[in-house]
């Protein structure tokens, strides 16, 4: 579960850049 989380804000954070 706590991959999937790191997982989704890395996602998170390259859609914003």
């Amino acid at each position: 579960m706590k991959k999937l989380l790191e997982i989704a804000l890395e996602q998170a954070q390259r859609g914003v850049q």
